[in-house]
């Protein structure tokens, strides 16, 4: 992997997507919310994880749902979410070395 060439960054992240948003969506349904969503991310508390919201650095799209408490985001955006993340840590410290 290499900046010239982010074709296989780019199907890394795709493979690695699909099958957490796969993951997900036999845990957890198509919307994650509470301490699942908190988890999913990698917060270590759910006080950890609303700090997130208050200063808008959770890192996907976080909903509220009518006639329902706390927050919520798409399985699939989550899944690409941790995919980038983990994807980019990993290019990261390839090139470190």
């Amino acid at each position: 992997m290499t900046d010239c060439d982010p074709q296989p960054r780019a199907a890394t992240t795709d493979l690695l997507a699909t099958r957490l948003e796969e993951t997900l969506l036999q845990r957890y349904g198509p919307i994650l919310g509470g301490a699942d969503l908190a988890k999913a991310l990698g917060y270590p508390s759910m006080r950890a994880f609303q700090q997130a919201v208050v200063r808008g650095v959770v890192g996907v799209p976080v909903f509220t749902m009518r006639n329902r408490r706390g927050r919520f985001a798409l399985a699939s955006e989550v899944a690409q979410f941790v995919a980038r993340e983990r994807v980019d840590k990993a290019t990261k410290e390839l090139k470190e070395t």
